[in-house]
């Protein structure tokens, strides 16, 4: 009966060994803190993030940055598909903020069309993501932003109303998507 009691206490520490020695670093480490840099991203061109390891698979994000227009704020769910310490990255989300668009034009600066506005977009991307065992993390990716929100619209630019008129006729859906870039890198634990 000892010797069936010490086996069994084997059996059941070598299997807790090794389901430790499967959980990956995403799940070892599962909160993450990153410092984002990008172009056009949900949080602007900086901004900060905190993501939570959910399932081997699934991740949650939010986080606040500052873009050309104003603060901005963002959540996204992500799916994460790989080994243990690089994934590929499809994420969904939406975001918020100030946002203007100028339609840079060749003639004269008066008559290129500009619209601003608090909106909210829905936002989905793909890239990677990389966790190192001592925590160090690394994430890129391209995205795709739509507004579906907000008080967007064309801006009356002075007495001529030129580039408002072109706006209104021309330019009607400019501004409303996005493709945007970024890079984040931070630490997990």
């Amino acid at each position: 009966m000892r010797t069936a009691l010490v086996v069994l206490a084997s059996v059941v520490g070598a299997a807790g060994e090794v389901s430790a020695a499967d959980t990956g670093v995403y799940e070892s480490k599962p909160t993450a803190l990153y410092v984002q840099l990008g172009l056009g991203t949900p949080l602007g061109e900086l901004g900060l993030e905190a993501e939570q390891t959910l399932t081997s698979h699934l991740a949650v994000a939010a986080g606040a940055g500052w873009g050309a227009g104003g603060p901005q704020g963002a959540a996204m769910a992500r799916l994460r598909l790989g080994g243990d310490r690089a994934k590929l990255v499809i994420g969904a989300g939406l975001s918020g903020g100030p946002y203007e668009w100028i339609r840079f034009c060749g003639d004269e600066w008066s008559t290129c069309p500009h619209k601003s506005g608090t909106v909210a977009w829905t936002n989905l991307e793909i890239g990677g993501s990389h966790r190192e065992r001592n925590g160090f993390s690394l994430r890129y990716f391209v995205g795709y932003g739509r507004i579906v929100a907000g008080n967007y619209g064309c801006d009356p630019d002075g007495p001529n109303d030129m580039a408002y008129d072109r706006c209104i006729t021309t330019y009607r859906d400019g501004g409303k998507n996005l493709l945007y870039t970024g890079l984040a890198f931070g630490y997990a634990f």
